[in-house]
């Protein structure tokens, strides 16, 4: 029988980079011809370790670099994450566990003339409170947070009886900067932008920031690299036919030129981009909502509005050129005359890890993880080549070909 040893790990979300290196140690003691290589079995089902797995698995990493890397980012943020929960008091009898909570990054922002902060009038800036069955509330005074949770009762339309009605939950998530005297208000409640609920709390002077006045909501857009848009919302200023006008996809190009034309108003933006390295997606309305399509914990939410209110306060970032460097992809009908210089696979390969990909060529197969894309012979001519690489040796080349009655392009397999 071949010498084994098998050990299981819980909770690896918690605690992947030590139990890499703890991989490391249980091998140690013998020589692989001995023993064998080590095998790593992880079930990802429900786990959110996509970014530290990909980075362990990619080619010529050394471990003894990232574990400690990972484990550093990772601590940290528990760390901070815990401190936050530890200044709200009465945890215990709140109604969910503040550790089960994961807000969207969503906000609307109200500027405050002064440096009030009354979390504890939450309640008075609920309208219909006696509509009211839950009202719930923490606060953390170090923080400047205020976390709350309501359920307010819905009546049937069809019945007049007042003991039959359904439960309508909503979650609240509200954040006062006082270096920047910026309110922020998060809640899973969307119809409305809590005007209310920001003058009970930080005085009658609360005034938000929308699109109007020179469109200060839209410089939360500034400073990103390869913004690419998504969906862009227009109202038409000029005409009465046509009031709204939105355009969802990469084809948006000739709206935005229209709207240029007819000097149409940004009523929301959206779209995916870079910031330090990093990929980030971002939306703004002209009514004063800004929201992305991450959700994580209150303490990230608290960092994330920090960063939001530096942009929207930074009186540099010109609103209206914002969108200037927005990359419009277009069909394009033949080859632009430039020369290449790199090939990749699509971006959301590198979102799952690298095993999951095989390419076969012939009866041979080939893994993701040990295979490249090259560019074969490169010039500002001619349909572009290019070849999938594996262990040093082109397995397959293809040719790029662009047709000019159609807009249509081809990939054509050269050889095998």
């Amino acid at each position: 029988m071949p010498e084994l040893k098998i050990a299981a790990f819980h909770d690896v979300k918690k605690s992947l980079p030590t139990t890499i290196q703890f991989i490391g140690r249980f091998t140690r003691d013998k020589f692989d011809e001995e023993l064998g290589t080590a095998k790593v079995i992880i079930n990802r089902a429900g786990l959110n370790v996509e970014d530290e797995l990909d980075e362990l698995y990619a080619q010529d990493n050394d471990w003894n670099d990232l574990v400690p890397i990972i484990s550093e980012t990772k601590t940290q943020k528990e760390v901070d994450f815990q401190e936050t929960i530890a200044g709200f008091n009465d945890i215990e009898d709140f109604i969910v566990s503040l550790h089960t909570l994961k807000p969207a990054m969503s906000t609307v922002i109200y500027k405050n003339h002064s440096q009030a902060w009354n979390p504890q009038n939450f309640k008075k800036g609920l309208t219909n409170k006696e509509s009211y069955e839950v009202i719930k509330s923490l606060i953390n005074d170090e923080k400047n947070v205020l976390v709350a949770i309501t359920a307010q009762k819905l009546r049937q339309k069809w019945t007049d009886n007042l003991d039959i009605f359904d439960l309508s939950w909503n979650f609240y998530l509200i954040y006062w900067d006082e270096d920047s005297k910026l309110l922020f208000i998060h809640s899973s409640d969307n119809s409305s932008l809590h005007e209310n609920l920001a003058k009970s709390i930080v005085g009658d002077t609360a005034e938000i920031i929308d699109g109007k006045d020179g469109g200060q909501i839209f410089r939360c857009l500034g400073g990103l690299d390869r913004f690419k848009l998504q969906n862009v919302g227009l109202v038409q200023l000029l005409g009465k036919l046509i009031r709204f006008q939105m355009s969802v996809g990469t084809d948006i190009e000739p709206a935005l030129s229209r709207a240029e034309i007819n000097r149409a108003k940004k009523s929301h933006i959206f779209g995916v981009g870079y910031e330090n390295g990093n990929e980030v997606t971002i939306g703004c309305s002209y009514k004063g909502r800004i929201w992305s399509q991450i959700r994580d914990d209150i303490d990230v939410f608290i960092k994330w509005c920090r960063k939001i209110g530096t942009k929207v306060l930074d009186a540099s970032i010109d609103p209206e050129q914002v969108l200037r460097g927005a990359i419009v992809p277009k069909s394009v009908a033949e080859r632009p005359s430039v020369f290449p210089v790199c090939i990749d696979w699509s971006h959301g390969m590198y979102q799952e890890t690298e095993t999951r990909y095989k390419f076969k060529v012939g009866e041979q197969l080939y893994d993701f993880y040990n295979s490249e894309l090259c560019l074969i012979n490169p010039s500002e001519t001619g349909n572009i080549q290019f070849g999938i690489v594996s262990n040093n040796e082109t397995v397959a080349k293809f040719r790029l070909e662009i047709y000019n009655n159609t807009s249509d392009s081809f990939l054509i397999l050269e050889s095998q």
